[in-house]
């Protein structure tokens, strides 16, 4: 997502519906179950939980980066999101998007950690 953001952005179509607030309000609502895009299915291309955490922090301090940085208006410009679901969507709200991503792969740990009877890093009846 960072790539396209930063590498295939272009002006943004007038028709383009805003749809900032929907994506703020819907993409962590995990009553709401969405399948992956084939690219976007996990592989196992990380050999550690350590690897995918150095990548994924990697990648969200090069996207802050960039948004900081950024001089241009975000919400002029487009890129087409890989999910069929969503489209093209302006820059902004991929923005958007990419952190609600996250934010919900969080709860999404802490259903699993719930189910599994984990808390606080502990398996429930662990000693210690």
């Amino acid at each position: 997502m960072l790539h396209l953001i930063t590498e295939t952005r272009c002006g943004k179509r007038d028709d383009l519906p805003n749809r900032e607030q929907l994506f703020l309000s819907v993409l962590t609502d995990r009553r709401r179950r969405m399948n992956a895009p084939e690219v976007s299915v996990p592989v196992g291309r990380f050999a550690s939980l350590q690897e995918a955490r150095e990548h994924f922090t990697n990648l969200r301090d090069k996207t802050i980066a960039f948004v900081e940085q950024c001089e241009e208006d975000l919400g002029a410009t487009q890129v087409t999101h890989p999910h069929p679901a969503a489209g093209t969507v302006s820059t902004r709200e991929m923005v958007i998007i990419m952190a609600r991503h996250a934010e919900r792969h969080g709860l999404q740990i802490e259903e699993i950690k719930t189910t599994l009877g984990i808390h606080a890093g502990k398996a429930a009846g662990s000693q210690g």
